[in-house]
């Protein structure tokens, strides 16, 4: 049986050592940020775009703080806008079919002529 005992032995402390060696795994929280680092870098793309060219089709400007701004015409055909704020924004004769628009901002704005058909 000694030779069970320091296989036991050997096996135990081989462990250990792998063990002691290991990487610790990052916090829960230290994902998190960065997770919320990616999503902030990719609203501020896609926003930087809408506002640069007026279009954003299929997008996700989800929770955007776009506010009041000259948005006639722009088009939004089938993006994500739920949480955004378009509070007092000029939407007129604006693209929103399809859109996605769950909690959105819109007190005061302008959607005279805009396209809402499919919005929800």
């Amino acid at each position: 049986m000694p030779i069970a005992k320091a296989a036991a032995f050997i096996t135990a402390a081989l462990l250990c050592a792998a063990l002691v060696t290991l990487p610790p795994a990052p916090p829960l929280w230290a994902n998190e940020a960065e997770d919320a680092a990616e999503e902030a870098a990719r609203l501020k793309t896609q926003l930087e775009h809408f506002i640069k060219t007026g279009r954003c089709v299929n997008c996700d400007l989800s929770r955007a703080k776009i506010g009041a701004g000259q948005l006639s015409g722009a088009r939004l055909t089938g993006a994500t806008l739920t949480g955004a704020d378009l509070a007092g924004a000029d939407l007129r004769a604006a693209e929103l079919s399809k859109t996605k628009m769950s909690g959105v901002n819109l007190a005061g704005a302008n959607l005279e002529s805009a396209n809402l058909k499919g919005a929800d």
